[in-house]
C-alpha cells in the first residue's frame, strides 16, 4: 500500500473514500491504481529490446559453459589417457572450437550489453560504471590473454606436435601454464566477476 499512497495526495484520498466507502470497492480502486502505476513505470518492452535481451542472455551461458565443459573433459583425458593419446588429440579439436565459440559468444555478450545500455541511455547510471569496470579491468584481459594462448599460440603447438615434431622445453612450459596457471586464475576470476556484475544488474543499489 505504501507504493499506492505515495501516488495520491490527501484530497485524492478523501475523496475515494467518499465514494468508495465499502471495503470492496476500495480494495478494487486500489488494485486498479497499483497496475495503471506499474504499467507506467514498467512498460512494455519493444521487440528490439526482447530480441537484445534474448541475445545477451544467449551469449553468457554460450560465453561460460561450452569451453568450460570441454575444458574439463580435456583435462580428465590428459589425466587418464595421457596428453599424447589419440584420444586427447581428438578432445583438443573439440577443445578449440568451443574456446572459439566462447570468444565469439564473448563478442556478442560486450556489443548487445552496450547496445542495452544506451538503448535505455544507462551510462549516466553509477551501477554500471561499477559493471564495466569489472569487465574492463578483469574480464577483458583475461578473454585476451585466452584468445592469444588458446586460439593462438597452444592451438599451434598442438598442431605442430601432432604432425610428429618434437616441443621444447619452453613450448610444452606453454602448454602447462595454459592449462594449470592461467584457466585456474580465470576459473576463480571469471565466476567471482560474472556474480558481482549480476549483483550490480539486479540490485541497482549503487
Amino acid at each position: 500500500m505504501n507504493f499506492i499512497e505515495d501516488s495520491f495526495n490527501q484530497h485524492q484520498w478523501s475523496l475515494l473514500l467518499f465514494f468508495c466507502p465499502s471495503t470492496k470497492n476500495y480494495q478494487k480502486f486500489a488494485t486498479d491504481a497499483f497496475i495503471s502505476k506499474s504499467v507506467h513505470f514498467y512498460p512494455q518492452l519493444s521487440l528490439k529490446s526482447r530480441i537484445l535481451k534474448l541475445i545477451h542472455l544467449g551469449s553468457l551461458i554460450l560465453w561460460l559453459g561450452p569451453a568450460l565443459g570441454s575444458w574439463l573433459v580435456l583435462r580428465y583425458s590428459q589425466q587418464k589417457a595421457g596428453e599424447l593419446s589419440a584420444t586427447t588429440s581428438l578432445i583438443y579439436k573439440v577443445f578449440f572450437f568451443t574456446i572459439t565459440l566462447e570468444h565469439l559468444a564473448f563478442v556478442s555478450l560486450l556489443a548487445s550489453g552496450f547496445m542495452l545500455a544506451y538503448s535505455y541511455h544507462l551510462f549516466s547510471l553509477e551501477w554500471l560504471h561499477y559493471k564495466l569496470a569489472i569487465v574492463l579491468l578483469i574480464v577483458v584481459p583475461l578473454e585476451v590473454v585466452d584468445v592469444w594462448l588458446g586460439n593462438w599460440k597452444i592451438q599451434k603447438l598442438i598442431n605442430k606436435r601432432n604432425s610428429g615434431n618434437r616441443l621444447s622445453e619452453r613450448e610444452n612450459a606453454y602448454i602447462h601454464f595454459y592449462h594449470k596457471t592461467f584457466t585456474y586464475i580465470a576459473l576463480v576470476a571469471i565466476p567471482v566477476s560474472v556474480m558481482a556484475i549480476m549483483w550490480f544488474a539486479i540490485t541497482k543499489t549503487v
